[in-house]
């Protein structure tokens, strides 16, 4: 080739590695029927040395077709295992994980630590998770919903009741501020409690007359959101059958965190007693309920009762 031809190759650049954060791994499984040697996998606990990440496998729901109508109490076996490891993880390591596993009856760990790297450590245990579950790869990408990460400050009312449940039970914790989108672009969906008997949002009535009627259509929404629930809208996120939890609005007086309305501005017990009437009238026509309780330590009550039954 010469001079006149030869023509200058611009240097070949590769894209920046952005798998660079490193890391340690650990599936987990979970025994339906313990001494039965049956085993699912229920997700991964992921360490940088730092910090603990796990990842749930998702839309175990898909069991449905093996157990039935047991397919609800697998799913709840499988966050309650999960959280229970993570808690064991962060006070003994990965290492010690493996060593008390047999404090989790049903649990089972994976023969090693296997490495792994991702972005972030929350990055490394997805692709983590994808290695050890077949259902991580099945994973719906369409419209149905999805749990996503709760992001801000539960309102007054929602952290007082939750204060108030987890000092009587504190395995309810992660039973709140449970949020949902049902596709990518969609406005995220907020319940304020979903466990295995009750799913209830919350309401308050009261206060001055100026916020009486954005406290009913705020609850009048809260009530939407739980019909779509019950309708079963967020069916696959939630496992299936949905038929033997119930779908409540608790509605009680507001919790102050500022100074409190005048008397004069304060609305009425007769307002308030209209207000509730209406919010159990659009409840009716739901075919949901709407339970007036007279404070946060009765609805707080109201959910460790249902729960316990």
């Amino acid at each position: 080739m010469t001079a006149a031809t030869q023509i200058e190759l611009a240097p070949l650049r590769f894209p920046a590695r952005q798998a660079t954060h490193e890391g340690r791994w650990l599936p987990l499984y979970l025994e339906p029927l313990p001494g039965s040697g049956e085993r699912i996998c229920v997700g991964v606990i992921a360490s940088d040395g730092s910090s603990i990440e796990m990842a749930e496998v998702p839309e175990l729901h898909r069991l449905q077709a093996i157990y039935g109508p047991a397919t609800s109490s697998v799913t709840f076996a499988a966050r309650l295992t999960m959280l229970e490891a993570v808690s064991l993880a962060k006070s003994e390591g990965l290492e010690g994980l493996k060593a008390l596993q047999s404090r989790i009856e049903g649990l089972h760990i994976g023969d090693e630590i296997r490495p792994g790297a991702g972005r972030n450590l929350t990055d490394l245990a997805a692709i983590a998770l994808q290695q050890a579950s077949s259902f991580a790869s099945l994973k719906s990408t369409s419209a149905t919903a999805v749990e996503v990460p709760s992001h801000g400050r539960a309102s007054p009312l929602v952290a007082a009741v939750k204060h108030s449940v987890v000092s009587m039970r504190p395995t309810m914790r992660d039973q709140f501020q449970r949020t949902y989108k049902f596709a990518e672009r969609a406005r995220p969906t907020i319940y304020g409690f979903v466990g295995r008997k009750l799913i209830a949002n919350f309401a308050t009535l009261g206060g001055s007359r100026g916020v009486l009627t954005h406290q009913v259509d705020n609850a009048k929404a809260r009530l939407w959101d739980l019909k779509h629930l019950r309708d079963g809208v967020l069916r696959d996120a939630l496992a299936e059958p949905m038929a033997g939890q119930a779908f409540e609005l608790l509605v009680c007086p507001p919790v102050h965190k500022g100074l409190k309305p005048k008397l004069r501005e304060t609305a009425s017990s007769g307002e308030v007693a209209e207000a509730g009437e209406l919010l159990e009238r659009e409840a009716d026509r739901f075919d949901l309920r709407c339970r007036r309780l007279a404070s946060v330590t009765e609805v707080a009550n109201q959910i460790v009762q249902r729960e316990a039954a």
